[in-house]
């Protein structure tokens, strides 16, 4: 009885290598179309890698040229460092420096209104404690001569 289920394997193993045999163009043939579609798809890629780090480097110039430009056509920005990979996060920057630098322009206003005093200063006689006793009767005198 031991012989019986080695026989239905040794018959399914003969089936099995009979539908093989009969196929090995068919194999081959398969597996040479699959190579073969490989190497378009990893030439494809290739390409597209190619394609985006062209892109790549060509944004990366834009956002640099942006850069300069932003900071040479702004008096605010020009001694400042504008930090960024993109044309938003630039114009955020320069926005947080504008904003920074009319605050800085607001309190040096502020400031300059208080110590500048409005309107003229009120006319105070001159000191005439340190002139000598014949200096102030020359001033007297030359006062009361302009008075007539």
């Amino acid at each position: 009885m031991e012989e019986q289920p080695n026989e239905a394997v040794n018959r399914a193993l003969a089936a099995l290598r009979d539908a093989v045999e009969g196929h090995d163009e068919l194999f081959t043939a398969l597996g040479d179309a699959l190579a073969g579609r490989d190497a378009e798809w990893q030439a494809a890629m290739t390409v597209q890698t190619d394609q985006a780090a062209g892109l790549q480097a060509d944004l990366t110039a834009a956002v640099e040229a942006y850069r300069r430009l932003m900071v040479a056509g702004d008096p605010v920005l020009a001694g400042e460092e504008l930090t960024g990979s993109s044309v938003t996060a630039i114009d955020a920057e320069a926005e947080r420096i504008r904003a920074m630098a009319a605050r800085v322009r607001a309190l040096a206003l502020e400031e300059v209104a208080r110590a500048v005093p409005a309107g003229a200063p009120g006319r105070t006689p001159p000191d005439l404690a340190a002139l000598s006793p014949r200096e102030k009767i020359a001033l007297g005198v030359q006062h009361r001569l302009q008075g007539q």
